[in-house]
């Protein structure tokens, strides 16, 4: 007896790795597809530019995101960054782009989307280095026949 309890700890502890690759697998298909959705609705994205001109480039935050999930859009290049890059370019009249963490209820997932703006040469009073502006959307997805539709909650802004 004891024997095939053994046997059946072993082998549950053996399979857990697949287990969780399989989930995370999951998991990271269904988090692309809400990049995606957030990235082609976004009215905070520049609008591209008349057929046959330059693209738009958009500094785009990797803190919550891996690289492999932005989509191509029309007219827009993203220029990808870490979050150790974004600090490098503190001292800079610099905007980027960062989607906040994804919040998973298991009914629906929430998840933010930023313009973070910042200019060196408007001093911040009571906090150091440049002044900046962060606006955002709130937005909310729920999986209806095995594909993300989200929503948009609410929109925020604030000024340092």
């Amino acid at each position: 007896m004891k024997r095939v309890f053994l046997l059946a700890i072993i082998l549950t502890l053996s399979l857990m790795p697949c287990l969780a690759q399989k989930s995370e697998s999951l998991l990271s298909k269904d988090k692309a597809q809400i990049v995606k959705a957030v990235l082609l609705d976004n009215y905070l994205l520049p609008k591209p530019t008349l057929l046959g001109e330059r693209k738009e480039l958009v500094y785009l935050s990797t803190e919550n995101i891996p690289s492999k999930f932005t989509p191509n859009i029309y007219g827009i290049s993203f220029i990808l960054l870490s979050p150790k890059q974004i600090k490098e370019k503190a001292n800079t009249i610099f905007k980027y782009y960062a989607f906040g963490e994804f919040k998973d209820d298991g009914s629906k997932v929430s998840v933010s989307f930023s313009r973070i703006y910042q200019d060196t040469r408007i001093p911040c009073s009571g906090c150091a280095g440049s002044a900046s502006s962060t606006k955002g959307i709130r937005y909310e997805f729920r999986k209806i026949n095995q594909q993300w539709q989200g929503k948009k909650i609410d929109g925020y802004s604030s000024a340092s």
